[in-house]
Parts: C-alpha cells; structure tokens; sequence
C-alpha cells in the first residue's frame, strides 16, 4: 500500500503543468527567447514575436516623440535678394523670404540686383518713383567707353539698353537707332530731327 500511495504521488507531480521560474516569464513578457520557448510550438513562438515586435515599435514612438521636426532651411539666394514689395512699401510680411532693405541703404551688390531685375518686372510707376528718388546715374563704360567692365549682373549703375530698362529710368521716350533715352516728347521730336539722328538712320 505504501509503494502504490508513493507511485500515486509521484505520478500526480509529473501530471501537474509546469511553472516556469519568475526570470523566465519576465523574458517571455518582454519577447526575448528562452530555452523554454526555443522547444515551444509555433504558436507559442509566435506570440513571443509579437511581444518583441510592439516593444520595438513602442520604443521607436518614444524616440521620434523626443526628436524635434527639422526646420526647413530657406533658400540661400532667395534670402539674399531683395523684396521690391517692400522697396514701395507694400510688403507687411515679417516671415518675408526676401530682403527687407531702406531704399536709401541698399548696397552696391543690393543696388546691381534691381537694376538687374527691374528690366524683367512689368513696370510699376510707384516702384519706378522709388527708383527715380534713388538718382542712380548711367555707367560711363557702357554708354561711352564700348562696354562695362564688370561681370553681367555685377554693375550698380544704368546700362540702358532698350525701352524697357530706360523707362525704369525715368526716360519715356527711347530712340531704338541710337539707343537713347528722353524725357518728353518735345525732346524727342528734336533730336529725331538733328544730323546725327539722320544720319543714324539713314
């Protein structure tokens, strides 16, 4: 009787589910592979897996959480150029991406972009007034001396080349067959009717 109550016992032990020791489960509640679970089933493995999988993702939310977003860099050349908006007064913006600058402080490099662009803008009288005020005189190498000598774009003074960039200037009037500029039309009529203009033309 002593050895079947004993065999009894001892086969009520091996029947009973194992517990796995604290360190085990924590490894499986945290997804990392025990000796227990290498020789689990499929399913069991799968749901470590799963266990792993949201930890990385949760730890990867945390860290961009942490991370700030990158400020978008303004564009450099954009930043250098100058608002002509605010040149007549009509730009209110203070996140402007161009240069808010007092006509009567624009430098020489500042002063070389307008006259550059100008040209190239539809002509607006309030700006050509703010130009006008500026009194930016012609570029004696251009117009007397065969040519600037300075690199295309680099020059603060007039090369007035056509009617568009003489308007700019304050001249209304453009001779295209000896490429000046007048004032009025009085001035005008009088030089078309001058020997150098007609020969010019002739």
């Amino acid at each position: 009787d002593a050895e079947e109550a004993a065999e009894a016992a001892s086969n009520a032990v091996s029947a009973a589910p194992a517990v796995a020791p604290a360190a085990e489960r924590k490894c499986r509640r945290r997804g990392k592979p025990t000796a227990a679970s290498a020789e689990a089933g499929p399913a069991e493995a799968g749901e470590a897996g799963v266990w792993e999988a949201e930890e990385v993702e949760q730890a990867e939310e945390e860290t961009s959480a942490q991370v700030p977003p990158k400020k978008k860099r303004k564009d450099q050349a954009a930043r250098a150029a100058v608002c002509f908006r605010y040149l007549r007064g009509a730009c209110q913006w203070d996140d402007c991406k161009f240069q808010h600058v007092n006509p009567r402080k624009l430098n020489v490099e500042e002063q070389a972009q307008i006259l550059q662009e100008l040209p190239l803008r539809k002509f607006d009288p309030e700006l050509a007034e703010v130009i006008k005020q500026l009194n930016i005189p012609k570029c004696k190498d251009f117009h007397h001396r065969g040519g600037c000598r300075k690199p295309f774009g680099k020059c603060h003074f007039w090369h007035l080349s056509d009617s568009k960039s003489a308007r700019w200037a304050g001249f209304e009037f453009w001779c295209d067959v000896c490429a000046k500029g007048f004032t009025s039309q009085d001035q005008m009529d009088e030089h078309q009717k001058a020997k150098p203009h007609l020969q010019a033309a002739a």
